[in-house]
């Protein structure tokens, strides 16, 4: 290191006086732009997709084969309350293979089946059973399915999508005919309906 002459000293000094006020402007402009996107959401939102369990393993069967479920998730501010799964597992889905054998045998008495699982946080006002008690009894029934959930358990998608915080029920339509339709609502929400 030699000995700076002024003009460098200035030079440096100006070029550190520009850094900063660059680096101000375009923190301003970040913290500008996330309260913008923060005050376009609204308190209670719901939003609905798919989540998708790409591969599964029963001892040493291994398969690819999607199951697909419907998701709604309903959010208040940047809370997740709730988290509703929703999938179909028909007669000639690998996917059966994860059920025990009573399990089996009640899913192969209905005339669909269904694995859904529910998450509900940790906030007083809301509870797992919120969700449950909207299904009408008389046209469907609940199975418990441990087996699924064990196999569940030891996929990779298990412990990615936090499915420990979930509680998975069997849904057993008993008749073909009609579909049975379920709305679930909660207040200060827009209501989703389900076709099963």
């Amino acid at each position: 290191m030699g000995i700076l002459r002024k003009s460098e000293v200035g030079s440096k000094v100006l070029i550190k006086v520009v850094s900063v006020n660059v680096f101000r402007k375009v923190l301003n402009l970040v913290i500008i732009t996330f309260f913008l996107g923060c005050s376009a959401l609204t308190i209670s939102t719901v939003q609905e997709g798919e989540l998708v369990i790409g591969e599964g393993r029963y001892n040493e069967l291994s398969w690819d084969e999607d199951l697909v479920f419907e998701r709604i998730s309903w959010y208040y501010e940047l809370t997740l309350l709730y988290d509703f799964l929703l999938a179909e597992i028909p007669v000639h889905s690998n996917y059966r293979r994860w059920l025990s054998s009573s399990e089996s045998i009640t899913a192969n008495g209905c005339a669909k089946f269904y694995i859904a699982g529910v998450y509900a946080s940790r906030d007083s006002r809301v509870s797992q059973n919120d969700i449950w008690k909207q299904f009408d009894t008389n046209k469907l029934k609940f199975t418990n399915v441990n087996g699924f959930y064990r196999n569940l358990s030891f996929s990779e998608r298990f412990i990615t999508n936090s499915f420990n915080l979930y509680k998975f029920w069997g849904i057993c339509i008993r008749d073909s005919g009609e579909p049975v339709r379920v709305r679930l609502s909660f207040p200060g929400y827009s209501s989703k309906e389900l076709s099963l």
